[in-house]
């Protein structure tokens, strides 16, 4: 049984409670084995990731600087939810500070890798000038101990 028009699938709600806000790990998730696969510092930023997919899709004001769906006006790939994930924007919210840069691209990668997010427009193939968009995946679903990804 579940929710009466509740969605199945999809990204994972941000709740609140009073002033502090939550990302859901549902327990599929949690017991799966690309979770398992997760150092902390991954697991931070996959959290991260879904406060920022919730912040995009609730903006009330554009701002390009912070949303890609507001820098790529056209459509295109670019979905309301995806968000970009960058060195500064992760020092900012303290999860990564300057000594452990290479442990933030591990753990980008890893994400990548296990299927929790996937990188839409890659910054680094458009020489450079743009941040690199993401948005979250249920790919990791499929991820089994011997997958070679």
């Amino acid at each position: 049984m579940g929710r009466k028009g509740g969605k199945r699938g999809g990204a994972l709600p941000l709740r609140r409670a009073g002033d502090f806000q939550f990302s859901r790990v549902f327990i599929s998730m949690q017991n799966s084995p690309a979770w398992l696969k997760l150092t902390g510092a991954q697991m931070r930023l996959y959290l991260r990731c879904q406060l920022w997919t919730y912040e995009a899709g609730a903006r009330k004001e554009p701002n390009p600087q912070k949303f890609p769906r507001d820098r790529w006006t056209d459509g295109g790939n670019i979905r309301e939810n995806d968000f970009y994930i960058d060195f500064g924007r992760v020092k900012a919210c303290q999860l990564f500070n300057e000594s452990n840069k290479t442990t933030f691209v591990r753990a980008k990668k890893q994400l990548i890798e296990l299927g929790f997010i996937d990188c839409v427009v890659d910054g680094n193939k458009t020489g450079g000038r743009e941040r690199s968009v993401f948005r979250l995946s249920e790919r990791w679903k499929m991820y089994t101990e011997n997958s070679n990804k």
